[in-house]
Order: C-alpha cells, then sequence, then structure tokens
C-alpha cells in the first residue's frame, strides 16, 4: 500500500488502531513531531519512515465483537441492485466470526489469524433484525471463514433464527471447510433458513490435500457434499496447480 501512493497502512485489524490515528488527527499539532511521525508511532502502523518490522508483532485485535457498532449507516452508500435484483440481501455479507482453526498452506488469513473468536448469539440475531426492519433485507451471506467451527454456538444461532418473527421467512448462506460439519447441522440449518453452504474442497486427492494441510480427507468432502446436497444446499470451491499436481490428482 506504501508503494501506491498511501501515507500509512495498519497491520491487522483496524477498529482499535483507526480509533488511535483518529485521536492523533484531532490532537493539538506538535511542530516538533510531524503529524505522520505522530501516526507512524502509533502500534500496528506502518509509514514510508517505519523501521524494518514496525507494527508486523503487534496485535490490537479487538477481543470483544459485540462490542463494535453494527455497520448500518454505511448501507446508503451501496447500490443493493449491484447484489441482487431484488435488492433484498445484505450488502456486502456479515461477519459473525474472525479467525479460522485450520491451518491451509495458500490461505492468506494474516489479518484475523488462526484463533477464532465469535459473536454472540444475541448480536448475531439483533444485526439481523435490524437490517430486516431498517433496510428490509430478507437474505443474509455469511462471510465467517469457519462458519460452523463451533457446533454449540451454531445450533443456538439456527434456534434463534427459528424464533425470531422478524426473520421468519429469512435466507442465508455460510462458508466452511467440509470437515467442520456433520449431517444433522446440515438438516439444522437447512431448516432455519440456509440456502448454500460454500465448501472449501480444493482437492479430491489425499496426497494434495496432506501436502496444503487443509486438515481433511477425501471421504470428509465426499460425505460433506452428499449431505448437503441431499437438502438441497451446496456449493463447492477447488483450486488448481498446486506445486507437484497432475493430471492424476486432478481427476
Amino acid at each position: 500500500a506504501l508503494a501506491h501512493g498511501f501515507d500509512a497502512a495498519v497491520v491487522g485489524e483496524g477498529e482499535l488502531v483507526v480509533q488511535r490515528i483518529a485521536a492523533a488527527l484531532d490532537a493539538p499539532k506538535n511542530l516538533l513531531t510531524p503529524l505522520l511521525a505522530a501516526v507512524g508511532a502509533i502500534p500496528g502502523v506502518l509509514t514510508k519512515d517505519s523501521p524494518v518490522g514496525h507494527g508486523t508483532a503487534v496485535d490490537l485485535s479487538p477481543d470483544d465483537l459485540d462490542a463494535l457498532p453494527f455497520p448500518h449507516t454505511s448501507y446508503p452508500t451501496f447500490d443493493a441492485s449491484l447484489y441482487s435484483p431484488s435488492g433484498l440481501i445484505a450488502a456486502g455479507g456479515m461477519m459473525t466470526s474472525r479467525g479460522c482453526p485450520a491451518r491451509c498452506t495458500f490461505c492468506a488469513n494474516y489479518v484475523t489469524g488462526r484463533g477464532y473468536r465469535f459473536r454472540s448469539t444475541d448480536s448475531i440475531l439483533r444485526e439481523m433484525e435490524s437490517l430486516s426492519e431498517r433496510w428490509k433485507i430478507t437474505n443474509f451471506p455469511f462471510w465467517d471463514d469457519a462458519f460452523t467451527a463451533r457446533r454449540p454456538r451454531l445450533e443456538a444461532l439456527c434456534d434463534g433464527i427459528l424464533a425470531s418473527d422478524e426473520l421468519s421467512g429469512a435466507t442465508w448462506t455460510c462458508i466452511t471447510p467440509g470437515n467442520m460439519v456433520k449431517p444433522f447441522d446440515l438438516e439444522r440449518m437447512r431448516a432455519a433458513g440456509c440456502v448454500a453452504i460454500n465448501f472449501g474442497l480444493e482437492s479430491g486427492d489425499y496426497n494434495v490435500l496432506k501436502q496444503i494441510q487443509k486438515g481433511q480427507r477425501p471421504e470428509q468432502v465426499k460425505a460433506a457434499v452428499k449431505a448437503a446436497k441431499s437438502v438441497g444446499m451446496v456449493t463447492i470451491n477447488f483450486m488448481f496447480g498446486f506445486p507437484g499436481e497432475g493430471v492424476a490428482e486432478l481427476s
């Protein structure tokens, strides 16, 4: 980012850091300390003058995701028709957790990390109900990397959606690894309005999956896809061109 004209860049999640940047911008100006130098001194912020390694080891990730405000005031800046013809889809989707416990070697998830943090069921339902009431949203794409990683959370959320009068008839989609879901999870999700679950399968070859540390086996992948297909909700992602992957592995 700095090589393309930006004055500063934030390493990792930005909610807590941007507050410090705003405070630095609003603070009385010190003629002895240039503004950019003041911003660059904030942990987690990089500028062109930052020493090598500055900010890369700083963890300013918010621990309490429920404390973050809903981004509803940004909705007028979106043209909802670009996301769906009806305009009734949550533009940009929703995030109910951050991080992914998987260790896939190809993943670029350096921002939210491998630790798994998640919002409470009450917080998620309040955001969904608010979007439904304020913007008439009826479809909610969840963009979590591992939506089903914690089964009690998944079950509580499905139960909450089913019990909500405001979300009656609402639909939603999610993303998860193929080995983080069971057939009975899928049935409950479908009953609660899930219309598509996007599996990151990447490969059906045992050796390729092992090489990329996907943490799942071909038989797990097949079982998950079969179960999701039986209840009418499946999308799958494959990746091609892993080192050493040839025609046999793709077959």
